[in-house]
């Protein structure tokens, strides 16, 4: 079964991406962390599932840093949120839309992703919580296997200890304020 057409969130279709979101969740907590990331230019990419009932899938790309040793950083992508209506869940909806945005990020010279979900579908993405264990220090220790990382480039293979930082609209893992000297 086709999943409809994979567009480019836009002013039409932003509305129809709240509804999936709150259909989906149960909340409007991830499309107010969309907006807020949309207002705080922290949007790398935003996507759309359009058939002809109007939007049924949306998903979204952040930018997120890894900190690591000496003030080194590299900035990576974070893929939330994820969303289908729940009437055309496990028809390939999700897996198409999550498969659309990791390509175009990673076909662009872009590196790692990192994702918070579940782990069964994630992993079928080339995303992985042992990877994410061996380069990563998770901001979410309660998660265990839900916070993974896909890395096909080896972008952070050389890092170890690497902290997230997530854009603040996330409330987790933000940037670390500098102490003042005395």
């Amino acid at each position: 079964m086709p999943v409809g057409d994979i567009v480019e969130v836009s002013d039409e279709t932003i509305s129809g991406a709240d509804d999936v979101m709150k259909a989906a969740f149960g909340h409007m907590v991830e499309a107010q962390l969309t907006h807020d990331l949309r207002d705080g230019a922290y949007m790398l990419d935003e996507r759309v599932v359009l058939q002809a009932r109007g939007v049924v899938g949306y998903g979204a790309l952040s930018r997120a840093i890894i900190r690591y040793g000496d003030n080194k950083e590299v900035a990576i992508a974070a893929l939330a949120p994820l969303a289908v209506s729940p009437s055309v869940q496990r028809e390939g909806i999700g897996f198409a839309l999550a498969q659309t945005l990791i390509s175009a990020w990673q076909e662009n010279g872009n590196g790692a992703v990192i994702v918070l979900g579940h782990p069964p579908f994630y992993r079928r993405l080339g995303f992985s919580a042992s990877l994410a264990e061996r380069h990563l220090i998770s901001p979410f220790p309660e998660a265990g296997d839900a916070f993974m990382l896909s890395d096909p480039a080896g972008v952070l293979c050389e890092i170890t200890g690497g902290h997230v930082e997530f854009p603040a609209p996330f409330g987790v893992g933000v940037p670390r304020q500098k102490e003042k000297s005395a």
